[in-house]
């Protein structure tokens, strides 16, 4: 269960929060990582996104349900070829707040990664731009999470074609 907070963030202050240091440590092995990861993206999506937003719930069930197929969890989302853009942002919102959230249960590595990879499939998918960030700052951030060892390789490869369309702007 996640607890609604406020995300309103400049980027400035975003771009700064999401720059990793890779010496950073954080406790987990990247198997691990891969573990915890696959077990959110295989979680029921509504679930979280309704706990998170009770006012967006309705949104996000209309959404998931008349997309076809029907999205249910991150990963349909994740890899749907056509994903609602309603729900990209709605998940992006959703790890931004983790990644903010000291006691998230999910490890900062991951709720960045969710993060760009909401970001990333609007912008190769549906041709739409969820973040404010300039290209250079989404751009460090896209390659950072494609560099992520534990990520598998599908979404490794959409991070790395949204920050090759920065690059053909």
């Amino acid at each position: 269960m996640v607890e609604h907070l406020d995300i309103t963030t400049n980027p400035r202050k975003l771009a700064d929060m999401i720059a990793l240091d890779a010496q950073e440590g954080h406790g987990w092995a990247p198997s691990e990582l891969a573990t915890i990861f696959k077990h959110q993206l295989a979680s029921p999506l509504l679930v979280d996104l309704c706990d998170f937003d009770p006012v967006g719930a309705e949104e996000a069930r209309m959404l998931a349900l008349r997309s076809e197929p029907p999205i249910t969890s991150f990963t349909d989302l994740l890899t749907h070829a056509e994903p609602p853009v309603g729900l990209l942002d709605q998940v992006k919102k959703l790890a931004k707040a983790m990644m903010n959230h000291l006691d998230s249960v999910m490890p900062r590595e991951l709720a960045v990664t969710l993060y760009y990879l909401a970001i990333a499939n609007a912008m190769v998918k549906a041709e739409t731009r969820l973040s404010s960030l300039s290209d250079g700052e989404l751009k460090q951030g896209l390659v950072w999470a494609a560099s992520q060892s534990w990520l598998d390789e599908d979404y490794r490869a959409t991070l790395s074609a949204a920050a090759v369309k920065l690059d053909s702007k």
